[in-house]
């Protein structure tokens, strides 16, 4: 027995319709010219598959490499005081002779 209602039935192809019609790069004062509005539409997908891409990339980023804890920090900067410089600590050129 199918329990999916009609309005389940109709979803797919609203989806399908909205999707293909979709431009995030509408032209103003709206474009007539069917080439004009292809290049829209191309746009509009190459944006939404580059977003697609890039988050995937920062996603498996974060969860590929890893990060340091708080107490890892800590221990390590215990362990390292004495040897951690920082080499930008120091100002090159006082200030003075910049005004």
């Amino acid at each position: 027995m199918n329990n999916s209602n009609p309005e389940q039935k109709d979803l797919y192809p609203k989806l399908k319709h909205y999707l293909k019609t979709l431009n995030l790069f509408k032209s103003y004062p709206p474009s007539s010219e069917q080439h004009d509005l292809n290049n829209e539409l191309i746009s509009t997908r190459c944006y939404i598959f580059l977003l697609i891409i890039s988050l995937i990339a920062l996603i498996l980023y974060r969860s590929l490499i890893p990060t340091t804890t708080t107490n890892q920090f800590n221990s390590l900067y215990n362990e390292n005081s004495q040897t951690l410089t920082c080499l930008c600590s120091t100002v090159s050129i006082a200030y003075g002779t910049l005004t």
